[in-house]
């Protein structure tokens, strides 16, 4: 794991001497990265890449992705990055990790930051119009060198991903590839003004949120505050996670958000992305007091609604929904195309929006007898948790839940992630 120390700055040009190649063919060659030198020494090519690229997500910025290695990442980084003549077209941005099921240790490859932090819609990274070109680079890559890993497990990836259908080609090595749904992730469509996405709404949807925003205003002076300066960005992600943790104090905690090992992740990639006016933190106040906060990124035209929090004190004046309206107006007046709540299929998103997309789960495995053993092990597990459920009392399905192994989700993805956004809107 990359070191707590702060990083040496970085230098502006890729140093060949930390990387491999392990395909090449015509113009076309693959290297892979896999030390932390490597890592912080591709940030710029990364990040011109990023610019590229169509895929205007901060999940898979360098920023995101290193801080996630730095502070969580565990296993050994495999970067591999696709040139055409020397140039940079394309990223996967993988880490080998290890994965143990019946006292069996298997190595997996996946995405950098799938875990813990709610990273979605992940995926490789391509210049624009070289999706297919990469893709299949990437594939050949695997087919041709497969040291550090049994088996591949992509999760959260992209339902709209270019690069995805290149994985049913590895069927006809022999591969097994499977698929299934991952997170729902709800979006809304932004309307050219607020009276328009006003009027899109139920009946009793819009009588409610005039409803709401109307009596907090008539007995509180209350203001909407949008921050996306970096020198108030750093106080302001305090107050955030300050009123984060008071709401969830009140449930005994939030392991989403504000826990100790999770902390300086948030705030080293918030006071990155306040730097690059990528964040946004929104507030509620009444009579001089914030009772509500907001937290996302505008990437392309479309709003990131990352998390969230508010004052127990003030659930009974709807808060959360009146901040949640207000983020929305503050949008459409920006010109903004697409609120994204991200993962969860919260009842208070389906209030706002009906349209959904599904993240993708993929597990991708060569033939040989240790991954038919994985599928037999994952599988066996998933029987007996489903008939744990259906024969045993609450309480030890729960002490079940606690003593599962770690790293493995049965039959199609392995490791156990509890959603990593908490939120709410009331």
């Amino acid at each position: 794991m990359i070191s707590k120390e702060a990083p040496s700055p970085m230098t502006p040009t890729f140093n060949k001497g930390l990387v491999e190649t392990v395909f090449s063919d015509r113009s076309i060659a693959v290297e892979r990265v896999c030390t932390d030198e490597g890592l912080f020494e591709s940030k710029a090519d990364w990040e011109r890449l990023f610019a590229q690229s169509s895929a205007q997500n901060p999940f898979l910025s360098w920023e995101w992705m290193a801080a996630w290695w730095r502070h969580l990442g565990a296993g050994k980084l495999h970067l591999l990055f696709v040139r055409r003549q020397g140039a940079l077209i394309g990223l996967a941005p993988f880490y080998q990790r290890e994965i143990r099921l019946g006292g069996i240790s298997f190595r997996a490859l996946s995405f950098l930051g799938d875990e813990a932090v709610g990273s979605d819609h992940l995926d490789f990274l391509s210049r624009k119009g070289c999706e297919d070109e990469v893709a299949e680079a990437v594939v050949q890559a695997w087919l041709h060198d497969r040291r550090g890993w049994d088996f591949i497990a992509l999760r959260h990836m992209a339902e709209e991903s270019p690069h995805a259908d290149r994985f049913l080609r590895l069927t006809e090595r022999g591969w097994r590839v499977q698929r299934r749904d991952g997170e729902v992730c709800p979006y809304l469509p932004l309307a050219p003004t607020w009276e328009a996405f006003l009027n899109r709404l139920s009946a009793s949807m819009r009588y409610t949120v005039r409803r709401k925003i109307r009596n907090i205003e008539k007995g509180h002076r209350v203001e909407f505050i949008a921050i996306d300066d970096f020198n108030e960005g750093r106080p302001a992600m305090e107050r955030l996670l300050a009123l984060h943790q008071k709401r969830w104090g009140d449930r005994g905690g939030s392991d989403a958000f504000v826990s100790e090992i999770k902390l300086p992740f948030h705030r080293e990639t918030a006071e990155a992305f306040f730097q690059q006016g990528t964040a946004r933190l929104f507030f509620l106040k009444a009579d001089g007091e914030t009772v509500a906060a907001l937290y996302g990124f505008i990437l392309g035209q479309r709003f990131f609604y990352y998390q969230a929090g508010f004052d127990p004190a003030w659930k009974g004046k709807s808060v959360g929904m009146v901040l949640m309206a207000k983020c929305i107006e503050a949008a459409i007046s920006q010109g903004w195309s697409e609120f994204d709540f991200l993962r969860g299929p919260e009842e208070y998103k389906s209030h706002w929006t009906s349209d959904r997309r599904q993240t993708q789960h993929w597990i991708l495995s060569p033939p040989g007898m240790k991954n038919d053993l994985y599928r037999f092990l994952a599988a066996s597990s998933q029987t007996g948790r489903r008939l744990a459920r259906r024969y045993l009392p609450d309480a030890w399905v729960e002490r079940l839940k606690g003593n599962r192994v770690a790293g493995v989700e049965p039959g199609i993805e392995p490791g156990i992630e509890k959603n990593a956004k908490e939120k709410e809107s009331e």
